[in-house]
């Protein structure tokens, strides 16, 4: 037997007849030291357990950087190499495996050190498979098959970290989900570090739940906010517990749809124009996280890259701030309608523009309390005004002076570009949004969009959108109430109206075609100038003359009203029109429009009508 090895042209041949014995021989030029084999056995096939490695569904962070074997540091493009591709026992749609490149003559003993390097798996815990056979350590790669490119070798836990396998935590997509790449990579190096034994950490601020992943080297790659720690939620940390579902520091945001919402702003950041960093959903399971007296399970919760920043917002000046920057901050909060935005959620990075200047980027966190639904009363509020729940103080930017300067041509032509009703679309796949809520973004899309179309300045947006005055309703509040009286006040139908000769309208009454039942309903004499006709006592009227109807008897109003109509129609109708509306009664025509799709198609369009004239003037 003779072969070809490493750079040189060395030549080593081997006896067959010596076999048996101790022959060895050693290269001084790659440091090779090569032993003579006996024959492979037959290969019996072992079948793949369900011990699968359940280390992630993630893509190792050297998948572009090759892994060399040998200490020479060879390029990956030297002759000879050979692509490995190890796939991971998981259940991953995308079938991603971790590439390594190596010589012929490495061992499989060099493969397993490598993805120690990479996975933290003891190399004792590692079995390999190439085409249902275990590969031995002290084989190599040309005895093992393993001489062409782009081979798929599996990788399993092994006996001996059976045992172990219950300190194994993982970390995967929830639902429907998809890992994003940088949400991949940061997974990945937390898996790393869990495998490690780093304990997730919780922060030392907030009002909720919010764990950091750390690494290898302990640096923190992401973020953690379990759906059931948020504030208000059964196992909230802090002592802010209640069942999922009530209402939390900020009206219109439950506890439970935190962690969606914050899924959501990073949906609705198109084009990573404002910078949120990648959030996806996921389900991790670690006794660090709060449980009560069950077993340790899964959570659900939102999953944020971790972004190294240098400062704060709340540590600088505005002024440092380049109005691009601020921009995007702006036009994000306006259309997911960020109702938290304080100078503690900003993080400040530092960075070196074309010019070759430092400049400070923006970027933005913590949009749990984002759309909310607005369409509430509070009895604490004046009487009619929505509870949209945007004041100055929500807004950390309210005051900066970028907010007078007029957007970009850029930044105009992108907000331009947006589809408010396509991203409902696109986003109610993925994030359950409650009606309110999705009528909310639509108002704050159009109101963005359309002032963005007209240049109105961003300062003038930001005060027609919130309130300058705690106890007083914005502008946009009385906007949209006004079109949901307009949108719910009856309509005369002219089209199925009779008329005179002359084209006037006329009023027909067939009383003919009343039945024969008693308790039929009868108009009394002086019905039409009356709006309560109708006393609670039962009283008898006469028909009109020539007509057989006599003697029937009419029920109270009261009665009618409670005996035919939905509860939410009597709540709307039930009072006298002497009465002043009051924010019950706004309240049920606001739930009206959760289930009327004809009626809030008709009050988007009456709030888009009464925009363009609020904003024409503004513009004028």
């Amino acid at each position: 037997m003779s072969g070809r090895i490493g750079r040189g042209a060395l030549t080593l041949r081997f006896d067959p007849a010596a076999r048996s014995g101790n022959l060895r021989s050693t290269c001084s030029a790659c440091r090779l030291t090569c032993r003579p084999t006996p024959d492979l056995p037959a290969s019996t096939p072992r079948s793949l357990d369900s011990m699968s490695l359940r280390v992630a569904q993630l893509k190792a962070p050297h998948t572009v950087a090759d892994w060399h074997s040998d200490p020479g540091g060879f390029n990956s493009d030297d002759l000879g190499s050979v692509s490995v591709f190890v796939q991971m026992g998981l259940n991953d749609p995308r079938d991603r495996k971790i590439k390594l490149v190596l010589k012929p003559w490495a061992c499989v003993k060099d493969m397993k050190d490598q993805l120690q390097a990479m996975l933290n798996i003891p190399t004792s815990a590692q079995q390999l498979f190439y085409k249902g056979t275990e590969l031995s350590n002290v084989r190599n790669l040309v005895q093992c098959g393993i001489y062409q490119d782009k081979v798929v070798v599996h990788l399993v836990l092994s006996a001996n970290a059976r045992k172990k396998r219950a300190n194994m935590y993982t970390i995967h997509p929830y639902g429907n989900h998809v890992f994003p790449k940088t949400i991949m990579k940061a997974a990945h190096l937390a898996m790393q570090g869990l495998a490690l034994g780093l304990v997730p950490e919780l922060a030392m601020d907030g009002t909720g739940g919010t764990y950091f992943l750390k690494d290898p080297t302990q640096r923190k790659v992401c973020c953690f906010k379990p759906q059931n720690e948020e504030p208000f939620a059964p196992m909230n940390p802090r002592g802010f517990v209640a069942a999922l579902g009530e209402s939390g520091f900020r009206k219109g945001v439950l506890s439970g749809e935190a962690c969606e919402r914050e899924v959501a702003a990073y949906l609705l950041d198109k084009d990573h124009f404002a910078g949120v960093p990648a959030t996806t959903l996921t389900e991790i399971k670690h006794p660090a996280f709060r449980y009560g007296e069950g077993e340790v399970v899964y959570k659900m919760g939102s999953l944020q890259e971790f972004v190294r920043h240098d400062d704060v917002v709340s540590d600088l000046s505005p002024s440092m701030f380049s109005a691009h920057q601020v921009h995007k901050i702006v036009l994000l909060d306006m259309r997911i309608v960020n109702t938290d935005r304080n100078d503690a959620n900003i993080l400040v990075r530092k960075r070196r523009n074309a010019n070759g200047d430092v400049e400070h980027e923006l970027i933005p966190i913590d949009h749990g309390y984002s759309l909310p639904d607005y369409m509430e009363v509070g009895s604490h509020l004046p009487v009619g005004a929505h509870e949209l729940q945007i004041a100055w103080c929500d807004w950390c930017w309210f005051s900066w002076p970028q907010l007078k300067v007029p957007i970009s041509e850029e930044d105009r032509q992108y907000i331009l570009s947006i589809n408010v009703d396509q991203e409902i679309q696109r986003l109610s796949a993925q994030v359950p949004l409650r009606a309110p809520c999705r009528r909310n973004m639509k108002i704050a899309g159009m109101l963005v969009e359309k002032g963005v179309r007209r240049r109105v300045l961003l300062h003038d947006l930001a005060r027609f959108m919130c309130r300058e005055d705690l106890d007083a309703p914005s502008r946009l509040e009385l906007l949209c109430q006004e079109a949901l009286h307009q949108a719910c006040s009856p309509r005369p139908s002219p089209r199925h109206a009779p008329r005179r000769a002359d084209g006037k309208p006329a009023l027909s009454i067939d009383v003919s075609a009343l039945p024969e039942d008693p308790g039929t309903l009868l108009s009394p004499p002086g019905f039409w100038a009356s709006f309560d006709p109708f006393n609670d006592a039962i009283e008898s009227v006469t028909s009109p003359i020539g007509s057989p109807k006599n003697g029937l008897h009419l029920q109270s109003w009261e009665a009618l009203s409670s005996s035919y109509f939905h509860a939410d129609v009597q709540e709307l109708f039930g009072r006298r029109p002497s009465e002043p509306a009051s924010g019950d009664t706004d309240a049920a025509r606001a739930r009206l429009l959760d289930t009327d799709a004809k009626l809030e198609k008709h009050f988007l369009h009456l709030v888009s009508r009464m925009l363009d004239e609020e904003l024409d003037a503004m513009g004028r």
